[in-house]
């Protein structure tokens, strides 16, 4: 659906066929890494992840959307894309790095905003 937008995004199902939840993060964070560097962003409400697989993505240098809440109504998933990526991938545009954020819900059900936070920016790599 993303890419009707021109955002360059694929799901894990257009790469990987349907294998529903038999894909483990290991092979997602490998996947972005070999085909699209830092400039491929994984977009996920797993935070759990972010603790197992820190050190596997800063190594593999990919950027990361961490979303911090993991029942989202369409609404909420619309106002993240359409406020939040636009920033996200300017951002991404801009940097030499790769760059993980941090997406937070705030209030309550009628008065709910998002807040997007820049956790790390990766060295660049002639800074390694």
């Amino acid at each position: 659906m993303m890419s009707r937008f021109d955002y360059p995004i694929r799901c894990v199902q257009d790469e990987f066929g349907d294998a529903k939840g038999a894909i483990k993060d290991e092979e997602i964070i490998e996947h972005i890494a070999r085909t699209c560097g830092f400039r491929g962003v994984w977009v996920t409400k797993d935070v759990s992840a972010k603790r197992a697989h820190l050190e596997l993505i800063k190594a593999r240098r990919i950027s990361v959307v961490w979303i911090q809440r993991q029942a989202l109504s369409s609404q909420q998933q619309h106002r993240i894309i359409t406020y939040g990526f636009a920033r996200v991938f300017q951002d991404l545009v801009e940097s030499d790095d790769p760059l993980h954020y941090l997406v937070k819900f705030h209030g309550a059900k009628n008065r709910e905003w998002i807040t997007y936070t820049v956790e790390w920016r990766g060295k660049a790599a002639a800074g390694l």
